[in-house]
């Protein structure tokens, strides 16, 4: 006869996913006192959280902690500290720099390993603008985007199915690096300009998140229809 017995407590799950939210929420209202890179990627996003407010569900969050732990183990394993980087009033974090080489990590749940040819292009779209910020008086420069593939489907030496973690770095040669600092100015005075009612809402780009996940990640679609007529 066993010596335990086993039972669920939602009330216990709602109370740790609320304290997640809660912490998570605090921390992005703390960052809307400013511009971020993420802001000029996302600029419909960047529009709405401001004016509507931050939003976070449970998948979000859940997906968000669970990246932001290995980045914490890894940083820490080699004694790294993230990299802040300012150009006209936007910030970018860079998650570490080794050998003078700028570091951006990311985590996966895809079940194919990464090639070169299939890396998401939002992950170098958004390193190539960190380049860009710390080396200012460079059109080129190199940087490493790390991936973490938390479950792949592979085959261990005896042919049975495995799926255990796999470590992917890929070296990314940027060039048009003072296009991007460009981009980044004009990014910026669009969405202050949509803000200020200069320019329509719908005059900002679609967040590449948005089309790239077909809007199922997006907290705002309800309001970014609406603004844009739809």
């Amino acid at each position: 006869m066993s010596e335990y017995t086993v039972s669920r407590d939602p009330a216990i799950e709602e109370r740790i996913l609320n304290g997640i939210k809660d912490a998570l929420l605090q921390e992005e209202y703390e960052r809307l006192k400013v511009w971020h890179i993420s802001d000029i990627l996302n600029p419909r996003q960047a529009y709405l959280k401001r004016k509507v407010g931050a939003r976070i569900d449970n998948v979000s969050a859940l997906m968000f902690i669970a990246g932001q732990g290995h980045h914490i183990v890894i940083e820490k394993a080699f004694g790294a500290d993230e990299v802040v980087l300012e150009y006209d009033g936007v910030v970018g974090t860079v998650d570490m720099e080794l050998e003078d080489l700028l570091h951006e990590l990311k985590t996966s749940r895809t079940y194919a390993v990464y090639v070169p040819s299939t890396l998401p292009k939002g992950y170098p779209s958004q390193q190539r603008y960190y380049m860009a910020m710390k080396y200012t008086d460079k059109d080129e420069a190199e940087g490493i985007i790390d991936v973490l593939h938390l479950c792949p489907k592979g085959t261990d030496a005896s042919g049975r199915q495995v799926m255990d973690p796999v470590l992917r770095s890929y070296r990314v040669q940027y060039t048009k690096l003072g296009e991007a600092r460009a981009e980044i100015s004009a990014g910026r005075r669009l969405i202050e300009d949509a803000l200020g009612g200069v320019v329509e809402f719908k005059t900002l780009p679609q967040c590449p998140e948005c089309l790239a996940y077909k809007r199922r990640k997006c907290s705002y679609v309800i309001e970014c229809d609406k603004l844009c007529g739809i």
